[in-house]
């Protein structure tokens, strides 16, 4: 019925709706009602247009580069919405993770730079209107994804972690007594996590990559073999109250730590390395 992405406005007799004999319509008019002014939750870090750039509605903005930074990312698992609208802008990349937002933008030379070699004054206006909006905002030149692109990914990466990370921690008690009770919890709802394994603490925010790492040491340590499996990361993370997700684990040890997977991350660390079908051991 429509493509609207971030407000579909209908105009229209709302009673005169409910009293016609159009079955869709006036479901349609009943659900509007049951809304009670409340607007509708839609979780915008779920959202999946797939790994191909989607056709959006004013393609001829759109550059290349921009596509091609779109289909990097989805290969490591980051989902963006393109030409997002906010405010009177269109964002070339947008990521919401909760309450977290990014505008990602590509920026080409002939546009977006001054003479002097800033960054246009428009451009800078735009990012100051966007940060009072809630977003952070991170800008990157053409050459940039030209050259370096892994690197412009690791900077998104790290931002998405973080926001993860804020997003764990938000609303936990940091008192004495709290990490007993969350560790204790959080061993409960994982039963089939090694109980036997010292659960490393960490005193400051730690990368998935960190922790991963941490968790593979720890269970090479215990079995006294250097060998270990997707799952046993897995369980060892959620038994310490890791605030990844399962899947963002499991990227980390097949792909984006291991140093013969497929090639189909911009950033792969030598960490691990596959030696048979889901086994896997520390390269150091």
């Amino acid at each position: 019925i429509t493509r609207a992405r971030s407000l579909l406005l209908v105009v229209g007799d709302r009673n005169a709706i409910l009293n016609c004999d159009i079955g869709y319509l006036k479901d349609f008019a009943t659900y509007v009602g049951s809304l009670n002014g409340a607007q509708a939750a839609v979780d915008y870090g779920k959202m999946d247009y797939g790994p191909d750039y989607p056709i959006v509605a004013h393609p001829e903005s759109v550059s290349d580069w921009e596509k091609l930074l779109y289909r990097e990312l989805y290969k490591q698992g980051i989902r963006t919405i393109p030409q997002y609208r906010v405010d009177q802008y269109a964002l070339d990349l947008a990521i919401v993770v909760n309450e977290k937002k990014l505008d990602i933008e590509v920026d080409g030379e002939m546009y977006h730079r001054n003479w002097d070699g800033e960054l246009c004054r428009r451009d800078q206006i735009r990012n100051r209107r966007l940060i009072e909006l809630g977003w952070d905002v991170m800008r990157f030149w053409v050459y940039e994804i030209r050259d370096d692109l892994g690197g412009c990914i690791e900077r998104i990466l790290k931002w998405v972690e973080l926001a993860d990370l804020e997003r764990g921690n938000a609303g936990i008690d940091i008192s004495e007594d709290s990490d007993a009770d969350i560790n204790a919890s959080s061993v409960n709802k994982h039963e089939s996590a090694p109980t036997s394994l010292a659960l490393c603490e960490y005193a400051q925010p730690q990368t998935c990559r960190d922790e991963v790492v941490e968790a593979a040491r720890a269970i090479t340590i215990n079995k006294g073999e250097n060998e270990f499996t997707v799952q046993e990361i897995v369980d060892y993370l959620m038994a310490r109250g890791t605030t990844y997700s399962e899947s963002t684990i499991r990227t980390h040890v097949t792909s984006r730590c291991c140093i013969n997977s497929p090639k189909n991350h911009a950033v792969v660390y030598g960490d691990f390395e596959r030696v048979s079908r889901g086994i896997y051991q520390l390269v150091n």
